[in-house]
């Protein structure tokens, strides 16, 4: 019996990793993509996922509603909707700078991502999350903190901020995301 039933488990296992290649056949010459798959990416087409400098602030402000002002001397570099499937959007943005003091520009870079998250939720604020399952919101943070996560609210989702920074290449990036629906 046992047996039986691993078959059984094996068998539809095969049959659920089967439906994503059932799903990419198409009509010859056909490339297996419609112009628009779904990808929650506000129209883009599914082969070109990536934010431009004329797209990504609207794209955070979209799905955010966080309007970020970049601080003189950054420019947008690259971006990337990284969002999958079954989550809520993500996205990662690059900039770079040629300031010579690259702590300082970045510093000041961090300042104008929290200032603008905490525009959104002015009553909750920016805030380290207590728990994460089940999600709970944490000490809220008056300025930006030093480690550069944090969480911040919509009126309806919970979302993350991570930003990341390599000095060498005087490069900032903002990974965002929506990760629970707000339960408070």
């Amino acid at each position: 019996m046992k047996k039986k039933k691993f078959s059984l488990i094996a068998l539809f296992l095969g049959m659920l990793l089967a439906f994503p290649v059932i799903g990419c056949g198409g009509d010859e010459g056909d490339e297996g993509a419609s112009e628009n798959s779904g990808n929650n990416n506000s129209g883009n087409n599914s082969d070109d996922k990536n934010l431009t400098a004329n797209n990504w602030q609207s794209t955070i402000v979209e799905h955010f509603g966080a309007t970020i002002n970049l601080p003189t001397g950054w420019t947008f570099s690259s971006g990337e909707d990284k969002t999958f499937g079954y989550s809520g959007p993500e996205y990662e943005v690059y900039f770079t700078t040629d300031a010579e003091d690259f702590a300082t520009a970045h510093r000041e870079f961090v300042n104008a991502v929290f200032d603008a998250t905490e525009a959104v939720t002015p009553e909750e604020g920016n805030y380290a999350a207590a728990k994460i399952y089940p999600f709970e919101k944490g000490e809220r943070f008056e300025t930006a903190p030093d480690f550069e996560v944090w969480y911040f609210s919509t009126a309806t989702h919970v979302n993350s901020i991570t930003i990341v920074s390599q000095e060498s290449t005087k490069t900032t990036g903002i990974s965002i995301a929506q990760l629970y629906t707000k339960s408070w």
